[in-house]
């Protein structure tokens, strides 16, 4: 049996308001560390190519990291190292306190 509950209008707007400031924060942070990598990657890129190739070619290495669909067997050992130390940066972000503590509280149902 589902069990409903009523959240006032003014909970409820403070609710979503609290919602978009998470997800655009989330937002923030995924760009942030794409493009922190991707500027990385293109600094330690010793390819004589373009300048808008290496940029490219960097821009998509960092977005395969973020979405973790990359393969990333083509870097030098200087670029390897540089996104190990990107990927470990990035996980206390992940484990933020404050998205822990929105979904543990945001499914509680109380009766």
């Amino acid at each position: 049996m589902p069990v409903y509950r009523v959240v006032e209008p003014r909970l409820g707007r403070l609710k979503v308001k609290e919602w978009w400031r998470r997800a655009l924060r989330t937002l923030g942070l995924l760009i942030l560390a794409l493009v922190g990598c991707a500027v990385g990657l293109f600094l330690l890129d010793p390819a004589d190519e373009p300048l808008t190739r290496k940029a490219f070619t960097a821009v998509w290495n960092a977005a395969n990291l973020v979405t973790t669909l990359g393969d990333f067997t083509g870097f030098n050992e200087s670029q390897k190292t540089f996104m190990i130390g990107a990927m470990m940066a990035a996980v206390p972000l992940c484990r933020d306190n404050d998205i822990m503590k929105s979904a543990r509280t945001e499914n509680r149902v109380s009766i």
